[in-house]
């Protein structure tokens, strides 16, 4: 008997029931091979280099990634889940290396977790994410992709693509450096940057952030556009947006005048296709100069 496997499971069944997780009486089971299938909770015991699959979780189950790291070489996904229902990662702990490093058709829960550096997306969901303290930086496409993001204390920065794709829900989230827009999708929430990225900082048809910070991103700092109806609509509270646009064009690229409050940007200009393109909202503090940029 592996003694030093058993002494870890009970370890962390005692932690479950002082903290009244809402998985504290399943059973757990060690995981210390690749390609193993949980249902239930599953605890890594060991750091994993797989050839191909990480772990399979069944409708339900809960991984906890304990402090070590799944790992590939750009083959198979690092945790896959198919089925109804909800499935969790908990860390603390790394998935790195693989061609998705989650991949789930359920809604996912992801917790103090770093998936970086996989060939497509870090974490990808067919339909709801729910990400805390996470780390999905440097992935081939995307940091995060869901049909709905929910995301505090996250990074999805250095992506290939976005740095998160889906309709968000944030709190404290830095996108950043990015090769297409830091977020695309509508979004609301505070305390979020995106600087830096290849296309826009944020795209989206609907948008309300507060304290909001973009800077020096290729494209504007918002492009908001709602299939040329003049619906799309926005506001931002104590934000800041300059040097977008290659740093000479507008910080807002829009169908819609966004509502401004307390907050600097240095132009904005017209994106629908009814009026002038070469035409700005007068809200910023450059507007009437001509500084208009394309949308990347």
């Amino acid at each position: 008997m592996n003694r030093p496997i058993i002494s870890q499971v009970v370890a962390v069944f005692a932690i479950c029931l002082v903290t009244g997780t809402s998985w504290a009486l399943k059973p757990v089971t060690p995981i210390t091979a690749c390609d193993q299938v949980v249902g239930g909770v599953g605890q890594l015991m060991v750091d994993l280099a797989c050839p191909g699959r990480g772990v399979h979780l069944r409708p339900g189950a809960t991984l906890l990634l304990s402090g070590h790291t799944l790992s590939s070489v750009g083959i198979g996904n690092g945790v896959v889940a198919t089925g109804p229902g909800r499935v969790r990662v908990i860390g603390p702990g790394r998935i790195t290396g693989f061609f998705f490093g989650i991949d789930v058709d359920a809604g996912l829960v992801v917790e103090d977790v770093t998936v970086d550096g996989n060939t497509q997306a870090g974490i990808f969901s067919h339909k709801a994410v729910r990400a805390r303290n996470v780390v999905a930086d440097g992935n081939g496409t995307d940091g995060i992709t869901a049909q709905r993001v929910r995301a505090q204390d996250v990074s999805v920065s250095g992506n290939g693509r976005f740095g998160i794709l889906g309709r968000a829900s944030l709190k404290n989230v830095v996108a950043n450096g990015n090769g297409d827009a830091g977020i695309s999708g509508d979004v609301r929430g505070k305390d979020v940057e995106a600087s830096n990225n290849g296309g826009p900082g944020i795209r989206a048809g609907r948008y309300k952030l507060k304290r909001f910070i973009a800077n020096g991103n290729v494209g504007p700092a918002v492009h908001a556009w709602d299939s040329g109806t003049r619906n799309a609509r926005g506001r931002l509270v104590d934000s800041a947006l300059s040097g977008n646009c290659g740093g000479t064009g507008a910080d807002i690229l829009a169908d819609a005048p966004p509502r401004l409050i307390a907050t600097t940007c240095s132009a904005s200009q017209v994106s629908d296709d009814s009026l002038p393109l070469q035409q700005s909202w007068n809200i910023c503090a450059n507007d009437g100069l001509g500084l208009f940029c394309g949308a990347p």
